[in-house]
């Protein structure tokens, strides 16, 4: 991290999502998301009635293979036949909840507009969990858009789509970034999102 974020500029549900793109004049410019969970300093655990068993889920969306989660929701604790699941976000009006026992699975209900997807490289929206008499629950969902075909020509490639890390003590960590395709001297790295200014890339020899 350049900086320490200001805690006043911490979403409030503590994940910072950032988007990396790698670019070079030779080839067609790669996209990946990095989803990090701010793990403050005073936190201190709640006694919670009901809650997610992650603080975020990801997972991926193009129109030939659809949506996929790279893990399945579950409640940690405090499910029973009253609860209640929703989403929440401007980008969740194209999605829909569908519960099972104690696990969640989110589907497409309605066709996405190609505009929607030429404009987007991800979605972010939040999942949440009401059970009469126990405080709510919610986690946020980051779905990244991915390309259908490969473009023409060069093109440089994440490893992943989606990389997951944690921010604690002012210290980003991140498992490595890798690009597999296309990598040459003049690829250059930036980092975009409403806090990346916190943020920057060093490269690994």
């Amino acid at each position: 991290m350049v900086t320490p974020i200001p805690t006043e500029l911490i979403p409030d549900n503590r994940i910072v999502v950032l988007e990396i793109r790698a670019s070079s004049p030779q080839a067609n410019t790669a996209f990946a998301t990095i989803v990090l969970e701010a793990i403050l300093e005073d936190d201190t655990p709640p006694t919670i009635q009901l809650a997610f068993d992650a603080p975020f889920y990801t997972g991926s969306y193009n129109t030939i293979d659809g949506l996929r989660l790279d893990t399945s929701i579950a409640l940690a604790g405090g499910h029973d036949a009253n609860t209640q699941f929703g989403l929440q976000g401007e980008n969740s009006q194209w999605f829909s909840v569908s519960a099972g026992s104690n696990t969640v699975t989110i589907v497409v209900s309605s066709a996405i507009p190609e505009a929607v997807l030429a404009s987007n490289r991800k979605f972010v929206f939040l999942i949440t969990a009401q059970r009469p008499g126990a405080l709510s629950a919610q986690a946020t969902i980051v779905i990244s858009l991915t390309a259908d075909e490969s473009p023409q020509g060069p093109t440089l490639g994440f490893d992943r789509v989606t990389y997951l890390g944690t921010i604690q003590n002012d210290v980003a960590q991140v498992g490595p970034i890798t690009i597999i395709q296309g990598f040459t001297d003049d690829v250059t790295l930036a980092l975009y999102g409403d806090l990346a200014v916190y943020f920057t890339t060093r490269r690994l020899l």
